[in-house]
């Protein structure tokens, strides 16, 4: 893991991951298992691709209809909009790359009052790439902004969020976790995204 936070102070683009990192999760995976019919092991959104079509279509509508009332109730985390306020006035960019789909989206960072720092063009949902763990979004952003990795970060709460950020080669940054439970993949690690704003300030 890196250390360094004057190496953090210096990037100008910033790529988030939503649930869980810039909003409060609220997501009851193990209900949506259940309803879904999906294994512990096995990932969600790699189990419905599988299905025949009119039973993926089915899970599909029923697991967007759920997010949807997730979306709408959902609160900003514990210092996210302090972080994005505070980046912003440094001319930061900004994208959001989620398991989401784009809509919803959009939805739950209205309801999060921080749908602002965010152009619908820079929000990458799972309807339009490759669901993290790919790094197909990260790369996506990288050529739409035409800048090298290395001047780039992803930050998320997620092992797929800092798998993603690897192999794309970009800095990765692990937040609202009690610890670093990914000490292989992040290269920062802060509690929550306070505690990261007052490292920057420092």
């Amino acid at each position: 893991m890196i250390h360094n936070i004057s190496r953090l102070q210096d990037i100008r683009y910033w790529i988030f991951d939503m649930d869980g990192t810039l909003t409060v999760a609220k997501h009851d995976f193990a209900m949506i298992r259940k309803v879904l019919e999906v294994a512990d092991d096995e990932d969600i959104l790699d189990n419905l691709a599988k299905l025949p079509e009119a039973d993926r279509l089915a899970r599909e509508r029923w697991l967007a209809e759920y997010e949807l009332k997730v979306a709408k109730a959902t609160k900003a985390a514990h210092g996210a909009a302090d972080l994005l306020d505070y980046l912003a006035e440094r001319s930061t960019h900004f994208a959001i790359l989620t398991r989401n789909l784009h809509a919803l989206t959009e939805i739950t960072l209205t309801a999060a009052n921080i749908a602002h720092h965010f152009p619908p063009e820079l929000i990458i949902g799972r309807d339009t790439t490759t669901p993290k763990p790919s790094p197909d979004g990260i790369i996506a952003l990288l050529t739409q902004w035409q800048i090298a990795p290395e001047e780039a970060l992803i930050i998320g709460d997620h092992e797929y969020d800092l798998a993603a950020g690897k192999s794309a080669g970009i800095i990765t940054v692990l937040i609202n976790q009690r610890e670093n439970i990914y000490p292989k993949l992040a290269d920062y690690y802060f509690p929550d995204c306070l505690t990261l704003l007052n490292a920057l300030r420092a």
